[in-house]
């Protein structure tokens, strides 16, 4: 079965969209209100109010932190393992960037006129911020809530998160309400298009497995590396990067070939040891 991630404008009611449609095929349901507790399945602490799960894009100052890296590995480890059951929707979290290249995922990007969009935060208010709230402050969080999406997209792919290629279909949901649109999604799933197909598969258990081991070895306390980066072809998993000591390279293989699923490792690990001082 499909895989649906909704990106979202506030106000352009992606979340209930996301939602109805889960409720409708009784598909599982994540957003970011549930992601953190998907995140510390992978073991170490999760900041809630982390800009990997607010949404938001981290500050010159957040960016120094190597807790940035560690988040975002954990987040996309917690995608990756909430969609290989299939039949489920997202709804942010980068779930689309993420998934992108997977033939079973509806990737759908929710939009909205400006003017639509300030009413409803006006009568509803956010996930944040709970409605009713005047005209003044429905403007200046929409907008402020287009700046932090478009700045997280970017921080976490590069990407700007308005380009229509970077989606299977754009929902302009201020000529549709809710129900309508929830139903919408639901039969474009039925299109032979987006079907499960063996190579999407393996790319999906590729990802998973590859950001599962990263997960491992970014909240494991005795191995640091630099740069890391696994990824998986089968069950094999390639690791690159940078270490201090032979015994870093070889502990991080450890860690490594004990993941489940893992078959085998090649060791890419590069020795780079810290630079003299005092010179």
């Amino acid at each position: 079965m499909p895989i649906v991630t909704i990106t979202r404008q506030l106000g352009s009611r992606g979340d209930a969209t996301g939602r109805a449609l889960a409720e409708q095929l009784g598909f599982r349901y994540l957003d970011k209100l549930g992601i953190a507790d998907a995140m510390r399945v992978y073991g170490g602490d999760v900041e809630a109010s982390a800009p990997e799960i607010e949404e938001k894009q981290p500050s010159f100052w957040e960016r120094l932190n190597e807790e940035r890296r560690r988040h975002s590995i954990m987040l996309r480890s917690a995608v990756y393992s909430f969609v290989l059951e299939d039949n489920c929707v997202l709804v942010g979290v980068g779930a689309s960037m993420l998934l992108k290249d997977l033939s079973h995922v509806l990737k759908v990007l929710t939009i909205a006129p400006l003017e639509i969009r300030v009413q409803r935060v006006m009568r509803e208010g956010s996930l944040d911020r709970a409605g009713p709230v005047d005209q003044e402050t429905a403007l200046e969080m929409v907008r402020s809530k287009d700046r932090e999406t478009a700045g997280y997209l970017r921080y976490l792919f590069n990407v700007d998160y308005l380009n229509p290629k970077l989606y299977d279909f754009v929902l302009n949901t201020g000529r549709w309400e809710v129900p309508a649109a929830a139903d919408y999604l639901s039969e474009l799933l039925k299109l032979p298009e987006i079907s499960t197909t063996v190579e999407s598969t393996e790319r999906l258990e590729d990802l998973a497995l590859g950001s599962l081991v990263e997960a491992r070895l970014v909240n494991n306390a005795g191995i640091w590396v630099h740069g890391l980066r696994a990824t998986a072809e089968r069950g094999e998993i390639t690791l690159t990067g940078e270490v201090i000591t032979d015994e870093d390279r070889d502990v991080a293989e450890e860690i490594a070939a004990a993941v489940p699923g893992v078959r085998g490792v090649i060791n890419e690990l590069r020795i780079q040891p810290p630079p003299l001082t005092g010179m």
